[in-house]
């Protein structure tokens, strides 16, 4: 991805379509959603799910936070580095690295927990 401030996630996905040479209906097609779904998002008529937005994230190997902000899902503070940084990682490890590192998380916040009842 190049460094870009985009105006809007029809504007992201139609760049990024053109740059990686997807046009809208071959790209709807990689992804697996309808191309008039794909041509609502882009003219910005519909928000895709928080699911839909992490595949479009994935697919492209961007940011989730990008395609969460650009749909108007709620990110994480932009000066909470250590949060985005673990989501960059985990958006591009494969899935079964995905549920160990959820796994791993899920530990860390029970060992915590219990820390702080002790």
């Amino acid at each position: 991805m190049q460094d870009y401030d985009y105006e809007s996630l029809g504007e992201y996905i139609t760049t990024r379509a053109r740059e990686t040479g997807y046009s809208t209906v071959s790209l709807s097609e990689a992804l697996g959603f309808g191309r008039s779904y794909i041509n609502a998002v882009v003219n910005g008529q519909f928000q895709p799910s928080k699911e839909r937005c992490w595949k479009i994230a994935e697919f492209f190997g961007d940011s989730p936070n990008l395609i969460l902000g650009l749909a108007g899902y709620y990110q994480p503070p932009s000066d909470n580095n250590v949060v985005s940084s673990i989501t960059d990682i985990a958006s591009s490890l494969p899935d079964n690295l995905k549920s160990d590192l959820l796994d791993y998380a899920r530990y860390l916040r029970s060992k915590h927990t219990r820390e702080l009842h002790e």
